[in-house]
């Protein structure tokens, strides 16, 4: 693919004092839901076909092993679907963010290009996976509130990871970079998508629990898929955010001057 020109390749900008001039300009939550739905409308089919390749099998195996095996062994099963999330599912999430950053710059691609983007991004992401996830079981050990400031200011590490092609300790620090003056902004966003991931979990689990017939594994199946589809918009979410705040001059520049996927 073509070298995609990034609007964070602008020459960094910063006061006297090391603050960004717009760093007291944060996008509005409400503008960047906007944006974000509109983007997953257009490019809903795209989006579907990416995580329907993806995580059919995945669902269908985790499914089955969880009736099979994980019935009576909710930790087991948790660990197993994190696994597949962590180690598969992400070829999925990188390709939604290839998708979502292509729409941006007005350059739809297919499902084809997008999952060869994913499985490119497959290394960095797992390996800045790795360790944020390390980082944020840190968090925990010590207190909830720093793995909550972890998670927010690790959250744009996707797009940071496929868009710039930078993995490891380099994505993190980027990450923190770009959210280092807008801590409530993203604060704010990621508590609407964990608040929706648990929406949806408990939809989910109230149907399975009231309607006798989805309580077999490959209507659990079916329902995982649903829920895989409505939270592929926290990547288109947090690649407009990226792209929002990668405009805005800033005091640690990026790592290249352009940023092209492999």
């Amino acid at each position: 693919m073509d070298a995609i020109p990034p609007a964070a390749n602008e020459p960094s900008r910063v006061s006297s004092n090391g603050v960004p001039p717009a760093a007291l300009a944060a996008p509005a939550v409400a503008r960047l839901l906007h944006q974000s739905c509109q983007i997953y409308g257009q490019q809903f089919r795209v989006i579907l076909a990416v995580v329907m390749i993806v995580w059919t099998p995945l669902e269908l195996l985790r499914s089955y092993i969880d009736a099979l095996e994980f019935k009576e062994e909710p930790l087991r099963s948790l660990k197993f679907a994190l696994f597949l999330i962590n180690f598969v599912g992400i070829v999925a999430t990188a390709g939604v963010i290839c998708i979502t950053h292509e729409a941006l710059r007005g350059r739809p691609i297919t499902a084809v290009d997008a999952l060869g983007i994913g499985c490119c991004s497959w290394g960095r992401l797992l390996w800045t996976s790795v360790l944020a996830g390390v980082a944020l079981m840190g968090g925990l050990i010590l207190l909830v509130a720093p793995a909550m400031y972890l998670l927010v200011r690790c959250a744009l590490l996707g797009p940071v990871a496929v868009i710039e092609r930078v993995a490891g300790t380099t994505a993190l620090h980027r990450s923190f970079a770009l959210t280092r003056f807008h801590f409530w902004l993203l604060s704010r966003l990621v508590l609407l998508l964990l608040g929706g991931s648990v929406l949806v979990v408990g939809c989910l689990v109230l149907g399975q629990h009231f309607i006798p017939g989805l309580d077999h594994w490959l209507a659990d199946a079916i329902l995982n898929l649903i829920s895989d589809v409505v939270c592929a918009f926290g990547a288109v979410l947090m690649t407009v955010t990226y792209d929002q705040l990668s405009r805005e001059p800033v005091a640690t520049p990026p790592p290249s001057d352009e940023y092209e996927y492999d």
